[in-house]
């Protein structure tokens, strides 16, 4: 089997009840999606509902880790254990609605199935709940013996339901550093980031001598890149090695772009023939260098079969992304901008742009970032 069929690379998506959205949709995805639009218009939750996964643990991995992001729940949070059910119907489900699950809708570029995929999350409160009911909960998972938590949730996957059974709660507790695909804004280097390297990339000379020869572009007197705890006593760190330098520079010293750029790298090869979200990606990168950027990042993609959502607002990221797809027009038939506007209803709606179309308005100044 090929990457191709492997790819869980998505054509179109919709989702349901998610944060600020009552309904949302993005049809003719590409592999590379830049998303645009005013502050606050809702970018980042789009790369929030973006990291549903169709297993039920790993879906709510993902939402856990969002709210760690947000610094909602602490870093591990085993006192709280199933209250993170209800911290994410808090967060994440619409709350303009009557409805209370949210609810995705995807299907990925090769599938040929006649229907929509569907995943719910139905949030039901335990005290509403009818008593046969519960005692049927009970017997069949007993986590409604307490009160420690208000709301149960209901995983329903093309029409296959499932309540999540307290062994599965317990064991996306006891796995908090869990990997989600979302690189959230301003996330530099942390232990994390060497956990990641440590384990998907140092052990595989190809996969490492490819990160050198994408960081080269940008970093060109690279040579290595080691695991020391010569450093920082007791912990160990990512290093880089230098030509003509004959001690290790610790990555953390290069700089916010060259951490950025190298968490990305490393992260595109951890969601190969998936996707992954990146919110703000102008972040810390310098506009002289951001031509260069997009080339090593729709290269890496490529390489691994890596579908790409990022968000910006700024005009100059949109240009080097365009830039760089004239240098490389291998890519630009797969490469998107997605605008977001505000309706008169308050519902956001996309307008897509294949590269044609935001090529055009870019070099004739139209304004194509929803303000």
């Amino acid at each position: 089997m090929n990457d191709k069929e492997v790819s869980k690379h998505l054509k179109y998506f919709k989702v349901e009840n998610f944060k600020r959205f009552g309904l949302f949709e993005m049809e003719d995805i590409g592999q590379f999606n830049l998303i645009v639009g005013d502050n606050n218009i809702g970018k980042t939750t789009i790369l929030e509902s973006l990291t549903f996964n169709e297993n039920k643990i790993e879906l709510l991995a993902n939402l856990t880790f969002i709210l760690m992001v947000r610094k909602l729940i602490e870093e591990p949070d085993y006192q709280n254990k199933f209250k993170n059910l209800d911290y994410i119907n808090e967060f994440f489900i619409n709350k303009l609605g009557n409805k209370k699950e949210i609810i995705y809708y995807y299907e990925y570029y090769g599938d040929h199935n006649l229907n929509l995929n569907c995943i719910k999350i139905t949030s039901k409160e335990v005290s509403q709940l009818p008593p046969k009911e519960i005692e049927e909960l009970n017997q069949k998972h007993p986590i409604f013996l307490d009160d420690v938590f208000k709301y149960v949730a209901i995983f329903n996957h093309n029409n296959n339901e499932q309540i999540l059974p307290s062994d599965s709660l317990n064991f996306l507790m006891r796995n908090s550093d869990k990997y989600c695909p979302y690189i959230p804004i301003n996330l530099g280097y942390d232990k994390h980031l060497t956990l990641l390297y440590s384990e998907n990339i140092q052990n595989s000379k190809i996969l490492k001598q490819e990160l050198i020869s994408d960081l080269k572009l940008m970093i060109p007197d690279i040579t290595d890149i080691e695991l020391t705890s010569s450093l920082i006593k007791n912990q160990i760190n990512i290093a880089i090695r230098f030509e003509n330098i004959d001690k290790l520079m610790p990555l953390s010293f290069l700089g916010e772009g060259a951490v950025k750029l190298f968490r990305i790298l490393v992260e595109v090869i951890i969601c190969k023939n998936n996707r992954i979200m990146i919110d703000e990606i102008d972040t810390g990168i310098y506009f002289d260098r951001f031509k260069d950027f997009w080339k090593i990042l729709l290269n890496a993609a490529k390489r691994s079969n890596t579908q790409i959502f990022a968000t910006t607002h700024n005009v100059e990221c949109m240009n080097y992304f365009n830039a760089a797809l004239k240098e490389s027009p291998e890519f630009k038939q797969n490469s998107r901008i997605y605008t977001l506007q505000e309706l008169p209803s308050k519902m956001i709606k996309s307008y897509k742009y294949n590269y044609n179309d935001f090529n055009y308005a870019l070099e004739n100044g139209h304004e194509i970032r929803g303000i």
